[in-house]
C-alpha cells in the first residue's frame, strides 16, 4: 500500500484553507444537486 503514505503527504502538504475551499465546494455541489433534483420533481408534478 503506498497509496496511503502519499495521501498523508498530500493531506500535510495542502494548507487549511485549502481544506476548507474543497469542502465548501463539495457542500456547493451537494446543493446544487439537491436543488436541481428539487426543480426536475417539482416541473414534473407541474406537468400533465
Amino acid at each position: 500500500m503506498k497509496l496511503l503514505p502519499a495521501l498523508r503527504r498530500l493531506w500535510t502538504s495542502l494548507p487549511p484553507q485549502t481544506w476548507t475551499e474543497i469542502y465548501a465546494a463539495i457542500i456547493t455541489l451537494l446543493l446544487l444537486f439537491l436543488a436541481a433534483a428539487w426543480l426536475l420533481d417539482a416541473l414534473k408534478g407541474a406537468l400533465p
